[in-house]
């Protein structure tokens, strides 16, 4: 499957834009979208899902213009939203056959693929408990498992570890790269390191511009050699980082060892270090914007 963004943009008054000549093509794999929060990625995906208009601009699935058609993307889609709601009160069994019921599922249909989906999330033990009674990981779970009730081609997952403990953000990746063989994966984050080890390629945003796409290799790869370390006494982080970019800080005793992205050596004893994603996401988010290249 194939889906060309072209020259999308949502203005919300005049000059003022949530998205701006948004351009991307998408094919199966995860595809890690990554930016502050205002960055314009819920606007993006709620445009992508038909919750929301665009101002201008074109999306097609394989050719067909879904902004057009919109029943075309219902057979195709999942969608969790970052705001997930759910009604407490019912069982997981209970809320993912409403949900089915909604989608049009028959209830034969309904009942196979909610017992595929509560075994592939690990929630078969808990189906029949109240919903209120799950954690916060479990809930966003049982959210993965709405959205692949209709076995979606295109899936969209709004922030969908936002909030978690790192070990039930971990099984939500898990999940995630076990399900992501094809079919498209739009996955948002501001998190790097939830999306590094699975991504096939990233798109970075900010204030609702693309500031790169591309795969996980080329966008290090790009930062090579402007990513250096050097340890500085801790009283002076903060005036340090009204100078530099810094991507990352390790305190030390009364030192801080601080990771700066910088085209030029920083201080003195400043030496280069190997790139990580996070550091390229800190060079398209705020270094390259400074005019310093």
């Amino acid at each position: 499957m194939n889906i060309r963004i072209n020259n999308l943009s949502k203005e919300y008054a005049k000059g003022v834009f949530a998205l701006k000549n948004i351009d991307l093509e998408l094919e199966n794999g995860v595809i890690g979208l990554l930016g502050q929060n205002g960055a314009g990625k819920s606007t993006l995906m709620r445009i992508l899902s038909t919750i929301m208009k665009p101002s201008s601009g074109s999306v097609s699935v394989d050719d067909v213009d879904i902004l057009k058609n919109e029943d075309y993307l219902k057979h195709i889609l999942g969608y969790l939203p970052q705001n997930f709601g759910i009604y407490p009160n019912l069982s997981a069994r209970e809320f993912l056959e409403y949900i089915a019921a909604v989608k049009g599922m028959s209830k034969k249909a309904a009942k196979k693929r909610i017992n595929e989906l509560l075994e592939l999330l690990n929630l078969h033990d808990v189906a029949d408990s109240p919903l209120k009674s799950y954690s916060g990981g479990m809930k966003q779970r049982v959210g993965i498992a709405q959205s692949l009730l209709n076995d979606p081609k295109f899936l969209i997952l709004d922030e969908p570890t936002v909030g978690l403990d790192p070990e039930e953000r971990a099984n939500i990746r898990n999940i995630i790269s076990e399900i992501s063989n094809n079919r498209i994966i739009l996955y948002s984050t501001h998190i790097v390191t939830d999306i590094e080890s699975i991504a096939d390629k990233i798109a970075i945003m900010k204030k609702g511009s693309l500031k790169c796409y591309d795969s996980i290799e080329n966008l290090i790869n790009s930062v090579r050699g402007m990513v250096w370390k050097e340890t500085i006494p801790y009283s002076e982080l903060n005036t340090f980082r009204m100078k530099y970019v810094v991507s990352s800080i390790n305190r030390i005793g009364d030192n801080v060892e601080v990771r700066v992205i910088s085209d030029n050596m920083p201080m003195k004893y400043a030496v280069k270090v190997e790139p990580r994603l996070e550091d390229a996401y800190m060079y398209y988010c705020h270094f390259k914007d400074r005019g310093d290249m």
